[in-house]
């Protein structure tokens, strides 16, 4: 069993818990307190033996001798990144058939995003493709005759020139396709993002071309849902995501309908941030974060609060058609030791090859605390060729219906009602067929506030204290005594000159290598440093930054001058 990374905060309870692999490697930092521990029966001897037999052979695990040609693995691991993404990207708006595009038409592509393409997420998880294709490289290499001009910069909040330029060359265009999403500068490790907005220049642009242009597609590279305020001012949308290294082959291909998009949404995309049910309680006291929400996250949410979102949980349309029909069930009851089969029809009902996503989900009374009006519980991709139809059939265990004991802390199939709902992704359609559970009689419920069971609006702090029976403590910055090693060195600085100073001169050459100081890179090495807990820098810092120096810096933003001192 391994630690998070820099997670480690008692080597000795970590060893007892069944823990064996503190990672990374401290270099020695707690091997002192371990062995104490030891001496004083604290530390079992049983735990480190088995701790340190799990790592030699793990280590004494000898891997086979690497025989593959490189450069060939290479290009089939590029290979199956493009087919990922174009089976996982989602068509979410196609109005006049507008999709695919045909090699006749005169093409504008705006958008720096087309030229410098996000394929992957910013932070420790980076790494360097041996090849990569932009949009617009994509479209080159596929031979899709168009126009480019850049529309917008990342470095530059307003740039007039740029848009004109976009506006001059939109009116004479057939198609525009823009090409809009999150810099790294707004989404990355490291730091949490403000909003759920695209950047205003871009928002701006697409507006602004709309007027121009009616014939306009959108193309959305972002890691997670936006806000679309312009979604009904165009009539092409295609969410990229973060596509990996070909993205760029992987747009030219669903564009030009060579691939039929099959991706469905993993979240839902709410209209505005202010929809979410957490937008008034998030950021709000780093100390301690009430999820009152509880299980209202995403679908639960929206469906049972009756809000509207922009795009739900599940969609993504095709550029063929299907129809779901006689769904059937196994049972139309289901027992503990029981699994019931659920099956459908499903038919490619258009004139293009395509796949189909079956959503099972299982339905609850509408009347009840803490219970979603459905949840996802099985789904399957299905491919069809034009006109080909299939029975899908997908398995639900007992688990599938049984619901939290609070009382017995273990899950349990009820006897309740409930409901098994089909639907598929690219028309909503849905089949719902009703199942009975026969388990064990639900035991009564506490009192519950109304939001639990009617979940209209945000819940309160009050809302969720009546429901959890925890109280949110009010966040009151840390003063000197208070400090520990788990505090960060944005805190820590907050009264001492020192540490601040400290602080900034380490800011300064973790970033000094990095060209641009605004750049996603260097606001995740500065955030890095300020707010993580100073005992995992000293755990991160291959021993520069050691135990005894973190407790005196401790030690002095609690103003414990002699301890600072003489340790």
């Amino acid at each position: 069993m391994v630690t998070d990374w820099g997670a480690l905060n008692d080597k000795v309870t970590s060893l007892n818990a069944g823990g064996d692999l503190e990672m990374p490697s401290s270099h020695n930092m707690f091997d002192q307190q371990a062995l104490t521990s030891l001496k004083t029966g604290r530390l079992k001897p049983e735990a480190l033996s088995r701790a340190a037999g799990n790592v030699v052979r793990v280590a004494e695990k000898r891997r086979p001798d690497f025989k593959d040609d490189r450069q060939a693995l290479l290009t089939q691991h590029g290979q199956l990144a493009q087919r990922i993404e174009e089976n996982a990207a989602v068509l979410l708006k196609n109005e006049d058939q507008i999709l695919p595009i045909q090699p006749s038409q005169k093409i504008l592509v705006v958008g720096e995003m087309a030229t410098e393409t996000r394929y992957q997420g910013a932070g420790s998880s980076h790494i360097n493709p041996p090849a990569q294709t932009s949009i617009l490289s994509g479209l080159t290499k596929a031979n899709i005759p168009h126009d480019y001009e850049q529309g917008y910069a990342f470095s530059k909040p307003n740039d007039a020139q740029l848009t004109r330029a976009a506006e001059t060359a939109a009116k004479d265009a057939q198609t525009v396709l823009v090409v809009v999403g999150l810099p790294e500068s707004d989404e990355s490790e490291g730091f949490d993002r403000q909003n759920m907005k695209l950047p205003d220049n871009q928002n701006a642009l697409i507006d602004r071309l709309a007027a121009i242009n009616s014939n306009l597609i959108v193309l959305l590279v972002a890691g997670a849902p936006v806000e679309l305020p312009w979604r009904n001012k165009v009539k092409g949308l295609i969410n990229l995501y973060l596509g990996g290294q070909f993205v760029g082959d992987a747009a030219a291909n669903l564009l030009t309908g060579k691939v039929n998009p099959s991706g469905k949404l993993a979240e839902s995309y709410p209209i505005t941030y202010q929809d979410v049910p957490s937008a008034d309680l998030y950021d709000k006291n780093p100390r301690s974060v009430a999820y009152a929400e509880s299980v209202y996250v995403g679908y639960r949410y929206y469906e049972k609060a009756h809000q509207t979102v922009a795009f739900p949980f599940g969609f993504g349309l095709s550029y063929t058609t299907f129809n779901l029909t006689d769904a059937k069930l196994s049972q139309p009851t289901i027992q503990a030791d029981q699994s019931i089969d659920v099956q459908v029809t499903l038919t490619n009902s258009g004139s293009r090859d395509g796949a189909e996503v079956v959503e099972v989900f299982v339905g609850n009374p509408a009347q009840r605390a803490l219970k979603p009006l459905k949840e996802l519980k099985g789904f399957q991709k299905v491919f069809l060729k034009a006109g080909e139809t299939k029975s899908v059939t997908i398995t639900l265990s007992a688990q599938a219906f049984s619901e939290w004991n609070d009382q017995q802390q273990q899950w349990q199939l009820p006897t309740a009602k409930k409901s098994v709902i089909v639907k598929i992704g690219s028309t909503q359609q849905t089949l719902s067929l009703p199942v009975q559970a026969s388990g064990q009689s639900s035991p009564m419920t506490q009192e519950m506030p109304a939001w639990y069971t009617t979940p209209i609006g945000k819940p309160s702090l009050a809302d969720f204290t009546a429901m959890s029976g925890l109280k949110v403590q009010p966040q009151t910055p840390p003063q000197p005594g208070q400090y520990t090693r788990l505090n960060t060195p944005r805190e820590l600085g907050v009264h001492s000159v020192i540490i601040r100073t400290i602080a900034n001169t380490l800011k300064k050459n973790m970033t000094k290598d990095i060209a641009d100081p605004d750049s996603s890179e260097a606001r995740f090495m500065v955030t890095i440093v300020m707010d993580t807990p100073l005992i995992r820098l000293a755990q991160q810092s291959s021993g520069k930054l050691s135990l005894g120096l973190v407790d005196r810096l401790v030690a002095l933003a609690n103003r414990h001058y002699l301890k600072a001192i003489f340790g």
